[in-house]
């Protein structure tokens, strides 16, 4: 199937063209095209990025060894999310660590509430411009606010909220080195996506206590954390977040994958 979906690419043609025309001869310049796509695959370079883009949630999204190369299972996170924010009235959606920018732009496209407002935050400018280019691709580019920084810095003085509730999604980095230096599919992703530390869960730390700072100057703001981890994690992750209702959310494989906060 990969070698269909490369030499399509190659052509500039779809699957279905290629199951149609077994016959067709390839050219030198073809040729040359789909063996240096097939180099590169037989040497653990990602499928996502060879062709240069991912599908997800039925969107096509842009990405480079900058980004992560989003995951299906994460589809869910998007659901969560969107079926009641899409009846809420002033709903402020923070993705953090935004990456490539596929869950705040299928949630930007899913969600038909146009009093919702998005803000797209990721530390890297290269992850920053790649979340733009994909927003521009999908139509949302004036719906989503990008900011640098690191998780909720950039807003944490900055929200104007008024009858709102805030909901943040938080899809961090929660691999060890260990298992990043066991996993080969993984390799040639950004480290800095993926590492979060000796127990994976340096980062939700970092954001445990940034909430706080926010629930001291908004005492009576409703806040919901979406959380996406190991499901391993998650004893851990819910201890991080004490003192907030939790809720424990399976994937699509039915395994224990999501942690909703509610603060």
């Amino acid at each position: 199937m990969e070698a269909q979906v490369l030499l399509a690419f190659a052509l500039k043609k779809d699957r279905a063209w290629i199951l149609a025309h077994d016959d067709y001869k390839l050219t030198k310049k073809e040729l040359t095209v789909f063996n240096h796509c097939l180099t590169r695959r037989l040497k653990s370079k990602p499928l996502a990025y060879i062709l240069g883009e991912q599908e997800f949630y039925g969107l096509p999204f842009k990405v480079n060894k900058n980004v992560l190369i989003p995951r299906p299972e994460t589809e869910k996170l998007v659901d969560e999310i969107a079926i009641p924010s899409s009846v809420a009235h002033n709903d402020i959606i923070v993705d953090v660590g935004t990456g490539s920018g596929a869950i705040i732009i299928s949630l930007a496209k899913k969600i038909k509430n146009k009093n919702v407002k998005y803000f797209a935050i990721d530390v890297s400018n290269q992850a920053l411009t790649v979340a733009k280019q994909n927003a521009k691709l999908n139509g949302v580019e004036k719906n989503i606010v990008f900011l640098k920084g690191n998780l909720l810095e950039p807003i944490i003085n900055n929200l104007k909220i008024k009858n709102s509730e805030l909901k943040i999604t938080a899809n961090l980095p929660y691999l060890t080195p260990a298992q990043i230096a066991k996993e080969k599919s993984i390799q040639a992703e950004p480290r800095l996506a993926l590492e979060g530390g000796s127990d994976g869960l340096k980062y939700y730390r970092q954001l445990a206590k940034q909430l706080k700072t926010i629930r001291q100057a908004y005492p009576h703001l409703p806040i919901s954390l979406y959380c996406e981890a190991n499901p391993k994690q998650m004893t851990a992750l819910k201890k991080i977040f004490a003192g907030a209702k939790t809720k424990i959310l399976k994937d699509f494989r039915c395994q224990n994958r999501f942690l909703l906060c509610q603060f």
